[in-house]
C-alpha cells in the first residue's frame, strides 16, 4: 500500500467514525421511542414484512455482512426471534457466514484484525 492510499483510508476511517455517534445516538433513540411503539401497535406479521421490504433492496454480498451487523448487537431474546422469522433454510447458513463477513468487512476498512467495534 502506498503512502496516500494509507492516507485515504486512514481519512475514510476517520470520517466513518465521525459517523458513528451520531447513528449510534439515532439507533438508541429509534430503540428507546420507536421500538416500542412498533411493540405496541405491529403484530408480528406486520414488522416481519418491514424485512421483508428492505432485504430485496441488498445485494448478495451485503445480506451476510447486514446479518454479521445484526448478530453482534443482538440480544439473546433478540437472536432468537430471528431464528423464529428467517427461514430454517437459510438461518443456520447465515449464523455460519455472517460473523465472517462483517470480520472481513472490518479488515478492508479499518486494515487490521482489530478494529474497535461495539459489542
Amino acid at each position: 500500500m502506498t503512502d496516500r492510499e494509507a492516507a485515504e483510508r486512514e481519512e475514510l476511517a476517520r470520517s466513518a467514525d465521525d459517523v458513528l455517534d451520531p447513528m449510534n445516538e439515532h439507533l438508541a433513540a429509534e430503540e428507546r421511542d420507536i421500538l416500542p411503539l412498533v411493540d405496541r401497535y405491529c403484530t408480528n406479521a406486520e414488522w416481519a414484512s418491514v424485512g421483508e421490504h428492505g432485504l430485496p433492496q441488498l445485494t448478495p454480498a451485503q445480506v451476510p455482512l447486514v446479518f454479521g451487523m445484526m448478530f453482534r448487537v443482538a440480544t439473546e431474546e433478540q437472536h432468537a426471534l430471528l431464528a423464529e422469522n428467517i427461514p430454517d433454510e437459510f438461518f443456520p447458513q447465515m449464523v455460519e457466514v455472517a460473523p465472517g463477513a462483517l470480520e472481513a468487512y472490518e479488515r478492508a476498512l479499518h486494515g487490521t484484525d482489530n478494529p474497535a467495534h461495539p459489542r
